[in-house]
């Protein structure tokens, strides 16, 4: 699969984002059950070899963003 979209079947929504030669992506299915009382927030963070500021910096966007929705 390609690009980003939700796929639902039988009790459960798959949603997904793969990049556009589909070699990578990630995916989340959810029961039916669950769907409206949950929260995921995915988050692409550098590795280690990244500076510390720009780590830090990204640590401090995540929190002011959890602030906001929860």
């Amino acid at each position: 699969m390609k690009g980003q979209d939700e796929i639902r079947s039988g009790d459960y929504t798959v949603y997904y984002s793969a990049g556009e030669r589909a070699e990578k992506g990630v995916a989340i299915m959810v029961h039916k059950s669950i769907l409206r009382s949950i929260l995921v927030i995915q988050v692409y963070m550098p590795t280690s070899e990244h500076e510390d500021d720009e780590v830090d910096e990204l640590y401090d966007i995540n929190e002011e963003i959890l602030e906001e929705i929860l």
